[in-house]
């Protein structure tokens, strides 16, 4: 279930991150660009908080996504 969405707004377009509920402490997010879907992570046995926090994280561009 789709749970909340976080944006920003670039010169190069919006930035967006999915935040998705699986169970009440299994989460995972979408995150895209403006070319398309960029990568799912997964946050098992993590709070909404904390997973919030990953996507506020990379849209300010202190999480960086590796492979």
């Amino acid at each position: 279930m789709l749970l909340k969405t976080l944006f920003k707004e670039s010169d190069h377009g919006q930035y967006r991150a999915e935040i998705h509920q699986e169970s009440e402490t299994d989460f995972y997010v979408e995150y895209y660009s403006p070319a398309g879907k960029i990568k799912q992570m997964q946050y098992n046995n993590s709070s909404v908080l904390f997973v919030e926090s990953m996507a506020s994280n990379w849209l300010s561009s202190i999480k960086v996504l590796n492979g």
